[in-house]
C-alpha cells in the first residue's frame, strides 16, 4: 500500500467531515457527498482539473482511483475551528484554555481559507 504524498498542509482541500461522510464543497457551492475519502479526494482533483465545471467533470474519462491503494494522512479538518453563525462563519480556536477568535466570514469558504492560511503559518 503506498503512502500519500503531502505537498502541503492543505492536503484535504475542500473536504470537510458530515457525520459518518464527507462532503464535498467550494465557493458555497455543494459537489457531492462521500462515504468514504479515497472517493471524495478523487473527485475534487479531478474537479480541479476542470475548474469545477460539472458539464465537463460528468464528461470525463473513467479511471481507476489512485486514493483507493494509498494510507491517507489523518483527516485533521477540526470542525471546531469553524464555527457556523446565524448566515456567517467565525473562526475559533482554544488556546491557553481560552477562545481566541479570528475573524468572522460571510461563507464557509472565506473561513476554511483563513484557517487553511493559519495552519500553514503554523497556527496548530
Amino acid at each position: 500500500m503506498a503512502k500519500a504524498k503531502i505537498k502541503d498542509k492543505l492536503f484535504y482541500r475542500h473536504i470537510t467531515k458530515r457525520g459518518k461522510g464527507y462532503q464535498l464543497r467550494k465557493d458555497d457551492e455543494h459537489y457531492g457527498w462521500y462515504d468514504n475519502l479515497p472517493d471524495a479526494l478523487f473527485d475534487r482533483d479531478r474537479l480541479e482539473q476542470c475548474d469545477w465545471d460539472m458539464s465537463v467533470f460528468v464528461e470525463l474519462p473513467e479511471i481507476p482511483n489512485p486514493y483507493e491503494h494509498m494510507r491517507l494522512p489523518p483527516f485533521e479538518h477540526k470542525k471546531e475551528y469553524i464555527t457556523h453563525l446565524p448566515e456567517r462563519w467565525r473562526v475559533q480556536k482554544h488556546i491557553n484554555g481560552k477562545l481566541c477568535y479570528f475573524g468572522t466570514y460571510d461563507s464557509f469558504e472565506e473561513a476554511e481559507k483563513r484557517r487553511d492560511e493559519l495552519v500553514m503559518n503554523g497556527w496548530l
